[in-house]
């Protein structure tokens, strides 16, 4: 997953803002915690598809159905499947966010899914730790961590 977001930021300097990755992984069986996170930070994404290759096991929401906490025993459990599903949402709420951007890419140049510094190179915080501080287009920033959600 983080190797996806350094992918993206090398093809926004050669000129190619529409890139994405194949949500979970296309390589192996998708683990239900990275499945989850690789949504959420793909609802930022200019491209993002779950989809990997036939021999793998299946990885569609669907199949990650069940809690993230197993030891609590509440009402109010949280999937995994919920939070993929609360991602997917996010993304459509921002589909017209991401229009705008796109076009005034297509109309006057530049890139989606980048650094802090290529908007912001004046700013030495900027430069640290690149791959998990995010700018999508020109107005919205996001900061990714990686722990793992059952902890």
């Amino acid at each position: 997953m983080a190797d996806s977001v350094k992918n993206i930021y090398e093809y926004q300097l050669f000129g190619l803002p529409f890139m994405g990755c194949d949500l979970c992984g296309f390589n192996g069986d998708a683990v239900a915690d990275l499945c989850a996170r690789w949504h959420q930070v793909g609802t930022l994404m200019p491209f993002a598809r779950n989809h990997n290759q036939n021999a793998t096991t299946g990885q569609e929401p669907f199949r990650f159905n069940w809690s993230l906490n197993a030891n609590v025993s509440d009402n109010h459990d949280l999937t995994y499947t919920d939070l993929i599903s609360t991602a997917i949402k996010n993304r459509y709420t921002l589909i017209r966010y991401f229009y705008s951007q796109f076009w005034a890419i297509n109309e006057y140049g530049g890139s989606f899914f980048k650094p802090l510094f290529f908007e912001f190179g004046d700013d030495p915080t900027a430069y640290q730790v690149i791959e998990k501080n995010i700018l999508v287009g020109n107005a919205l920033k996001a900061s990714v961590e990686t722990t793992n959600l059952t902890k």
